[in-house]
């Protein structure tokens, strides 16, 4: 498909702004997919592969960032791995038998969810997720994988709520649900490749500028105190609420 030069212009402007949202808050990347089906006038069917293979990369961006800044619980991260990939390339397959209008009502479900979420204080004493078994962490992560597939929010949307409402600090779940990304979006991006449904056009002018976006985006979030990043958070999920809706 040929896209106009105020397209492209308009898809690379965006990107950067997104990319600096999915480094601060992680879930920014959400407004990534409704963004290249509103621009580019593409089903949300078609934007997802493209999102998911450009946050492959904003993942493995924002992964190492926090990581050196000690925001990753290695624990989790470890046990996310298998059952995310999994999740992941088993929604990848279902994703073009399953109705556009079931897509977007899912979408719109889920950031409506993500926004109640992220208002919710945090408890003062010890986190809750300490005392999750390994087994326990796999079966929320293969979850978030399965659905992140068919929603194309490549993981971090479904995996910060509910460890804000487990209490963990905004920053570590910020780096964590980085980290999600990379099982989720690297098996999606398998399906999809088999499928051959991935535009290789929009990923290779969407990555730069969204990688470029995430990096300054992590650095900026070690800065904040942990209550700041929480209106950010809601903000970002009320706009991809929106623009999924306006689509």
């Amino acid at each position: 498909m040929d896209y106009s030069v105020l397209q492209l212009a308009a898809l690379a402007a965006s990107a950067l702004v997104i990319g600096g949202l999915m480094g601060a808050t992680s879930v920014g990347g959400v407004l990534l997919v409704p963004m290249i089906a509103l621009i580019c006038e593409v089903p949300i069917a078609q934007a997802i592969p493209v999102g998911m293979t450009v946050a492959l990369c904003s993942g493995l961006a924002g992964s190492c960032v926090f990581a050196r800044h000690g925001r990753i619980d290695r624990r989790a991260a470890l046990a996310s791995f298998v059952p995310a990939g999994l999740g992941a390339m088993i929604g990848a397959v279902l994703l073009p038998v399953v109705p556009p209008g079931v897509i977007t009502c899912g979408v719109v479900t889920i950031c409506a969810l993500g926004f109640v979420g992220s208002l919710r204080n945090r408890d003062a004493g010890p986190t809750k997720s300490e005392g999750m078994s390994v087994s326990a962490f796999g079966a929320l992560f293969g979850m978030v994988g399965l659905g992140s597939s068919l929603s194309g929010t490549s993981g971090p949307l479904l995996l910060v709520p509910p460890l804000l409402w487990l209490g963990k600090d905004p920053r570590e779940v910020t780096g964590m649900a980085q980290v999600i990304q990379l099982p989720v979006t690297g098996c999606g991006c398998i399906g999809f490749a088999v499928l051959n449904v991935i535009d290789v056009q929009l990923v290779a002018l969407l990555v730069l500028p969204v990688v470029v976006g995430v990096i300054a985006g992590a650095r900026w979030a070690q800065a904040l105190a942990p209550g700041r990043l929480q209106p950010l958070l809601s903000m970002v999920l009320l706009l991809a609420g929106l623009l999924t809706v306006l689509r």
